[in-house]
């Protein structure tokens, strides 16, 4: 077997010669971004959390408006009947569906649930009930409005 005469140098042997500069600009790492900070106060919190529901309702309002409106146009329905009509039945699928949240755990473990879990359920069907109730009261006031 013959022996290699040309070995290459490990990285530590390596010099790196007076005066070399790497070639090109050295790209600069970009910063990272700044996570937004929760509210402190409960006036900030309650900021938050309005602004979270309406950003919930608009999105389930602007969905079932889109709804009315195809079936106004397609269907030939009366469009100050169909609006209310459809909030009231969006308003009540989303108040059944916080009330499935709650009934709808099948598995249980052998320990049982945690009783964070369980607040965490509840709140949810709350949150859920409020949504659902808000645009019912949108329903409402489009029967009155209409």
């Amino acid at each position: 077997m013959a022996r290699r005469k040309n070995l290459t140098p490990m990285s530590g042997e390596l010099r790196i010669p007076e005066g070399w500069v790497p070639p090109g600009p050295v790209p600069e790492k970009p910063r990272a971004k700044p996570e937004p900070q929760p509210p402190t106060t409960t006036l900030g919190m309650l900021g938050h959390g309005l602004k979270r529901l309406a950003l919930v309702v608009g999105a389930i309002s602007a969905g079932a408006i889109a709804l009315s409106l195809a079936l106004v146009f397609l269907a030939d329905a009366e469009a100050s009947s169909t609006l209310p009509v459809v909030f009231y039945v969006t308003g009540v699928l989303v108040a059944c569906g916080g009330l499935w949240s709650l009934s709808g755990h099948e598995w249980v473990p052998e320990a049982g649930y945690e009783q964070v879990e369980k607040e965490g359920w509840v709140s949810d069907a709350f949150v859920y009930f409020g949504i659902g109730l808000t645009i019912i009261a949108i329903g409402v006031a489009f029967e009155l409005l209409l």
